[in-house]
Parts: C-alpha cells; structure tokens; sequence
C-alpha cells in the first residue's frame, strides 16, 4: 500500500468486523434451525460462513456491482426454491399462516449476510445494514408459536443477538489517529449497554412469548 494515499478505511477493519459477524450468522443459523427445522439450507451456509473466517485468503474479491446482482440473483434461486420445491418442514409444529413465507424471507436476509462475509470489496468493511438484516432474520426466524419449553432459549437467543451486536458495533468503530482504543470508560460504558440492551431483549421476549 502507498504510504502516500490516503487511507479511507483503518487496516484490518474487516479482519475485526468478521469474527463477531459470523457469530451473529451462527446464531441467526441456529434459531431458524431450530425453530423451522431447515437444517439443511442451515448446514450450507454455516460451512461458507465459517470458510470466510478461517480462510479469509480465499475470500474472492468482487466489485459492488457484481455483489449487488449476486445479491438479487440469492434471493430468485430462493424464492423459486420455496415457490416450485415441497416445504421442508412439517405444518404440526404450530406454524403460523405466514411461517412460509417468513421462513424463505430469513433464508434471504441470511444468504445476504454471508454474502457479505465472504468476498471482498473495496472498501473492505461490513457496512451497519448487517445487524439490520440479522435482526429481521430474527423476526421471521420466530414466526412460529413457541411451546412454553421453548421459552428460555428464544430469550437466550435474543439476549446473544444484542450482545453479538454490540460486540460488532464496537469492532466497526473507526479509532482515532491517536487513539489507542485502551479506555477503561469507553469499555464501560459498552459493558453497561449491553447489559442494560440484554435485559430489555430478556425482559421483551419474555412478555412477546406470554401473549
């Protein structure tokens, strides 16, 4: 890199974004497995997201153009998956009348997210939309009534998602030039907002399950 240009995004920005981003997949992956039972589709995209992290080297790199038509081209190969293909889950698990439709909404977001993972762009970054789609992935993951038995892990679920958020958040921050990112306020005051988020996502899913 040419020391003389300007930087437009701090080195290893991505290499900080990626490991709390393919934990928010994961765990994305894992409430809809869960939840509609489509293990398979969530099998696939655990290997790519974990291929991203573990061998970033082999991220191809792809212009924004070709990433937004591999985006819209995702979303027609699932759509037409779930439009012409049987469903893959049974309906006596106490699927909502949307839950179809819910279900290949989240694969879509999902499929975006680890699209996102794993290439490369310039610049080389996670942009916030990311958390944005985790969290209507989340949304349309649940479109089900959950059975009582269910209800600590749906709330489990939705405290790491805030968590996994924050975290991600806090590594997309762009550090000052003279900053060391060592301040014990700054890490306070996030461990405070994620336990203040946490609770509220605790506190909410809980009264969500009760009605």
């Amino acid at each position: 890199m040419n020391p003389g240009l300007p930087l437009t995004e701090p080195e290893g920005l991505h290499d900080r974004q990626r490991v709390p981003a393919a934990l928010l997949i994961l765990l994305e992956l894992v409430a809809l497995g869960w939840q509609s039972q489509l293990w398979a589709f969530s099998a696939i995209a655990a290997v790519i997201t974990l291929s991203a992290v573990l061998l970033p080297n082999l991220r191809p790199r792809v212009s924004f153009d070709l990433q937004i038509r591999l985006g819209i081209g995702l979303v027609l190969l699932i759509y037409l998956w779930h439009r012409f293909l049987p469903p893959e889950f049974s309906y006596n698990r106490n699927f909502l009348g949307t839950s179809p439709v819910a279900c290949s909404s989240a694969r879509c977001l999902i499929a975006l997210q680890v699209l996102q993972l794993a290439v490369r762009r310039t610049p080389d970054r996670l942009p916030a939309l990311f958390c944005g789609m985790g969290v209507a992935a989340m949304v349309f993951a649940f479109d089900v009534t959950a059975r009582p038995s269910e209800r600590a892990g749906v709330q489990a679920l939705a405290v790491g998602f805030v968590f996994l958020s924050g975290l991600f958040f806090a590594a997309s921050r762009r550090p000052a030039p003279n900053d060391s990112g060592t301040s014990l306020g700054r890490r306070l005051a996030i461990l405070i907002l994620l336990a203040v988020t946490g609770s509220t996502a605790w506190g909410a899913s809980a009264l969500l399950q009760e009605r």
